[in-house]
């Protein structure tokens, strides 16, 4: 489901992938 995808996708975030995004 993409509420599943989704959530998942923030708890596999990292500082990292936020420092990547910026």
């Amino acid at each position: 489901r993409f509420e599943a995808t989704q959530q998942d996708i923030k708890e596999s975030v990292t500082a990292s992938d936020l420092l990547t995004m910026l």
